[in-house]
């Protein structure tokens, strides 16, 4: 194959879990999948993948759309169906990894760092190696979660454990002597190019453009930023590149050009940084204000392969050129930044010279200087942030004892618990000399008061759904302003949110949905809808219909009868300028749906959401008497018909549509089968509503409750 063998060897894992558990044809498209005939796989994923229950389908429809196995490659679509198979099985730790590496590199999809983070998690949690791997590299790196190196190693060991060569050879760089070196020497060098006062400052891009056929071949035309600083020692041309890294974090490495003692428009040297080492070959065209080049790596038998380009354009004045250019004065310092470049680059054949040889070290009699700021934290969790500085760098930094990574430029961050009565941190730097320094710092704990939870915004793209299907339609009507009668707070919001449920959820075809608003949902435009729109949108008992509302609704005086108010209704006149609510089901019942879901988030009270009285004159409290509900229909109200529909300011939602929304998205799934019933989605909505309302307001369901919302 020409592309990545990882995605597949994880299926292979996943298949010998469950293949008890395949059917027939599951196991058929796996075998066509394993023996390359994708022309043969594909249908038979694409018939099990619009079933339900059928996430390894879904999965491997994904994985097929990523690679170009069988369809054009479209990684829009693998991520639309890595998103079905993890919505649909929470299990799936292959499904979970491959939308993770998807939003951690941004294919298909906009980079997501701290999602692709928490895919990781679920998948690592249940034993995934290449999860594992993923979640480490987060954790190294701090992508989308805290930096913690000490999380890192466990979860390349777990990786490597299960025989993953790339946490395997994490692992190794983490742990090897040689590579802490590098990393030692590559931070100096940086320090020593940073302070020389001659230097040339290029910024540009690099790319894999010869690696499409490699473990990373997903890089291919894909370019990365880059930054280069070099100086001048002697006469060794040398420096440092940082680079982004395909995930977004930074890297640093470092050139040398030995031996240049004169410019001509063609470099070729060496670089190195904690991975690898290989050559570099820069050409200029226009006197070192921009170049050219290509970079390679050096393989573990010592041959080259050439990887990509590599170019830069000048960020400041001082060109390549004029660091060969003579000095007015020659500084005291060059002779000891020359042996110690001169040792630095003689490492690229062998190790460095022992650190007691070198001049800096030698010249080190001061112990680290350690600065810290804190202030006291109002939660359980208190955080120091520092740095520490030195002569010839920090060889140990611990805090409590447990060693803490420094940046580059010698700062750190470290959470800890605080209790109550505060804690003393003891902070401890050791210099490559042997030089120590101790810092002691109070970390104090203010008092706090408890804070609720926040409510989380609504998200029709989670959880169960139901296939879009030609026999649905909704009817959907909110009410916010109205021409004579006070606001109804959020309703026309709540109108429009129902509306991307009923196509993401409830599997409505926009095309059969029909939505009024504010004044579109004049007493006129509602009558049109029933009796104009509908029965060209209804085939007589095949079509299953959602009807939502959301707006105000009064009481007849004597409780007899309820009315839908519309945008230029009267309350006082409610027999001739509002819709009552048997007139309504009438209208409907009329075209014979197959079945009719009511959702009512109104009061027929007389109140409004913000609970003032529609009719000064007329009291709260009237009951209203039930309508007779016709056959197949099933209808859920906010609440009863003498108390006050809500709504809930901090998500700007009504009370009751902000719980239907949230038990459609899957809370209300009791039995967590993917489906959820009638009787599971007024439970849920009942209890939620009456709980925030403190049983001010409590739900009712009428009609026929033995269906299905989700199936």
């Amino acid at each position: 194959m020409t592309v990545s063998r990882f995605c597949f060897q994880s299926l292979i894992a996943l298949f010998c879990v469950i293949l008890l558990g395949c059917t027939s044809k599951f196991d058929q498209g796996y075998q066509a999948l394993e023996g390359e005939r994708y022309g043969e796989a594909l249908p038979i994923f694409k018939e099990l993948a619009a079933q339900r229950g059928q996430s390894s389908a879904k999965n491997n429809l994904g994985y097929m759309y990523e690679n170009g196995f069988g369809v054009r490659r479209n990684l829009s679509e693998a991520v639309r169906w890595y998103e079905l198979a993890v919505a649909e099985a929470d299990n799936n730790a292959v499904a979970h990894t491959n939308l993770g590496f998807m939003l951690l590199y941004g294919r298909g999809t906009s980079q997501d760092l701290v999602r692709a983070s928490k895919l990781f998690r679920l998948a690592a949690d249940r034993g995934d190696a290449r999860a594992q791997y993923y979640l480490g590299t987060a954790y190294e790196k701090g992508l989308g979660v805290r930096l913690d190196t000490a999380e890192a190693i466990r979860l390349y060991k777990l990786s490597a454990d299960q025989g993953n060569k790339q946490a395997a050879e994490r692992l190794s760089a983490i742990n090897s002597p040689d590579s802490r070196q590098r990393r030692r020497e590559i931070s100096k060098l940086k320090s020593e190019i940073d302070r020389l006062d001659r230097r040339a400052e290029y910024s540009g891009f690099y790319d894999y453009s010869n690696d499409c056929n490699q473990t990373d071949g997903f890089l291919c035309g894909q370019s990365f930023s880059n930054r280069s600083f070099l100086g001048r020692f002697g006469e060794s041309l040398t420096g440092y590149y940082e680079i982004e890294n395909p995930d977004s974090s930074k890297s640093l490495g470092i050139y040398s050009f030995p031996n240049t003692s004169a410019l001509d428009d063609r470099l070729t040297g060496k670089w190195e940084d904690e991975f690898g080492q290989g050559k570099v070959e820069l050409i200029s065209s226009d006197n070192w204000r921009s170049f050219e080049g290509r970079w390679f790596v050096r393989e573990n038998n010592g041959n080259y392969t050439e990887k990509g380009s590599w170019d830069g354009k000048l960020q400041k004045k001082q060109t390549l050129v004029s660091l060969f250019e003579p000095q007015q004065r020659s500084e005291p310092a060059d002779e000891s930044l020359a042996k110690l470049q001169q040792g630095f680059l003689s490492s690229l054949e062998a190790q460095l010279s022992a650190a007691s040889e070198d001049a800096i070290f030698n010249a080190d009699t001061t112990p680290p200087v350690i600065s810290v700021q804190f202030n006291a934290t109002p939660s359980v969790r208190g955080k120091l942030r520092g740095q520490v500085t030195d002569h010839s760098g920090i060889a140990e930094f611990r805090i409590d004892g447990r060693s803490v990574r420094l940046s580059s430029a010698g700062t750190f961050e470290y959470s800890t618990y605080v209790p109550p009565s505060g804690k003393e941190v003891v902070i401890e730097a050791v210099d490559y000399v042997g030089l120590a320094a101790t810092q002691k710092v109070i970390m104090k704990r203010l008092a706090q008061e408890p804070r609720r939870e926040r409510l989380a915004l609504v998200n029709p793209l989670v959880g169960p759904k139901q296939q879009i299907s030609p026999n649905r339609a909704a009817l959907i009507i909110g009410l916010e302003n109205y021409e004579a009668s006070p606001p109804a707070k959020f309703a026309s919001k709540d109108a429009e949110t129902f509306a991307d449920f009923a196509r993401e959820k409830l599997g409505v075809p926009a095309e059969k949905t029909m939505v009024l608003t504010n004044a579109e949902a004049s007493e006129r435009g509602i009558l049109r809808s029933l009796k104009v729109w509908l029965p060209t949108i209804i085939n007589p008992g095949v079509t299953d219909l959602y009807v939502f509302y959301a707006g105000h609704g009064m009481p007849a005086t004597d409780g007899s009868s309820a009315y839908i108010v519309p945008y230029d209704g009267d309350v006082t006149l409610l027999d001739d300028t509002t819709i009552s609510r048997e007139r309504f089901y009438n209208e409907i019942s009329a075209w014979n749906p197959r079945s009719a879901t009511f959702f009512f988030d109104s009061c027929f009270s007389g109140a409004t959401r913000s609970e003032e009285l529609l009719v000064a004159a007329r009291p709260l409290g009237i009951r209203v008497q039930d309508d007779d509900v016709p056959d197949k229909f099933v209808v859920f109200n906010a609440g009863e018909s003498d108390q006050t529909a809500g709504v809930i300011d901090e998500v700007r939602h009504g009370r009751f549509s902000y719980f239907l929304f949230k038990g459609l998205e899957g809370a209300a799934d009791a039995n967590r089968d993917s489906q959820i019933s009638t009787e599971e989605l007024y439970s849920y909505i009942r209890e939620q509503v009456t709980r925030f309302s403190a049983g001010s307001q409590t739900p009712e369901i009428m009609g026929e409750k033995s269906g299905w919302i989700i199936n």
